[in-house]
């Protein structure tokens, strides 16, 4: 665990790459898929832009990396989406394919308690990210 400060106290922070995230101040990475593809995707850190996620985003759109996040909702998407939940090392625990829009935290879809990190992209038929697999290239963080 390391010990970041922030807001005036001290928090913990679990997910190493988020802290590497931000310490580079990254705004994008890249993501491997299954298929063995990397594709871009950007970072969200700040408060405010993981709450905007991709809403009033269209496809096609790079994925997006939601750091400090357990839940999300799709409240006024234009589209689908898939997501990958990640834990504090960057695996992948759990996967949804397909969340349709109008979708909210208490569904019990779009929430894991075990993540730290969301990935997010607008639905697409074709490679996405699977259960125990790290998605997140070291040498872009």
């Amino acid at each position: 665990m390391r010990h970041v400060r922030a807001w005036g106290r001290r928090r913990r922070m679990a997910d190493d790459f988020a802290v590497e995230l931000r310490r580079r101040r990254r705004r994008a990475c890249a993501v491997r898929l299954s298929d063995g593809r990397l594709v871009a995707a950007r970072v969200a850190a700040t408060p405010l832009s993981r709450l905007r996620g991709l809403l009033g985003r269209r496809p096609p759109h790079p994925a997006l990396l939601l750091t400090r996040c357990h839940d999300i909702h799709t409240c006024g998407m234009s589209a689908p989406i898939d997501v990958a939940f990640l834990s504090g090392e960057g695996q992948v625990v759990k996967v949804e394919r397909a969340v349709p829009p109008g979708q909210r935290v208490f569904a019990g879809v779009l929430t894991c308690d075990e993540s730290a990190s969301v990935l997010e992209r607008f639905s697409q038929m074709g490679a996405w990210v699977e259960k125990g697999d790290y998605p997140l290239v070291p040498s872009s963080l």
